[in-house]
């Protein structure tokens, strides 16, 4: 069962791995690596250690796994309203989502903050949208992994349940090149310069 519950899983658009440790889990939340110890089938709690050798559980934060409509999730009590984790179901990446990994550049404006680096990129199986957001405030860089489900060779699903998440990302062929749009947004490959070699 708790090879089950194991896997990456989204929430506001983070990747939270939650990993299989002996007959607990072990979730990484917020830069924290908190372990997960049953206390039925499906739920668990968080453990912490006080005076750095006695282990004590919080039984205030549990994690309580269901699927729902198809869909596995992993909810967090404890807080005012409960988060729900979706889990990254397994899936092939086709070749043509293969073919357009690389850097992309945007000429959309926004308001509130300006695109950077955006990159189509492949992480532990999973097709990841990486964006920088730049704030029009200083030091308000922002790196988000948006992460896609591909069901056809020109769309993708974002994998999470907050607002803004499970919208669809999709491939529009513009000329030569293959843009993704998402959101409002309209991203271009970014060409790379060929060097031409002398023998």
């Amino acid at each position: 069962m708790i090879d089950e519950y194991a896997g990456c899983y989204v929430v506001f658009g983070n990747m939270t791995p939650i990993n299989r440790n002996g007959n607990s889990l072990e979730i990484e939340l917020w830069g924290n690596k908190l372990d997960l110890i049953p206390i039925s089938n499906d739920t668990f709690v968080s453990e912490a250690t006080a005076f750095g050798f006695v282990s004590v559980p919080l039984l205030k934060f549990s994690l309580q796994f269901k699927t729902v409509k198809g869909t596995q999730v992993a909810l967090l009590h404890g807080l005012p309203a409960p988060f729900a984790f979706q889990k990254v179901p397994e899936y092939t990446i086709s070749e043509a989502w293969k073919n357009r990994l690389g850097l992309y550049q945007t000429n959309t404006l926004d308001e509130l903050f300006e695109i950077g680096k955006v990159q189509l990129d492949i992480d532990d199986g999973i097709l990841l949208f990486n964006v920088n957001l730049q704030g029009k405030s200083a030091d308000s860089d922002t790196e988000i992994k948006i992460a896609l489900n591909p069901i056809s060779d020109t769309e993708a699903v974002v994998i999470g349940l907050a607002d803004g998440e499970g919208g669809t990302v999709r491939v529009i062929k513009t000329g030569e090149s293959e843009d993704i749009y998402y959101s409002g947004f309209m991203f271009s490959p970014v060409v790379k310069n060929k060097s031409i070699s002398m023998h």
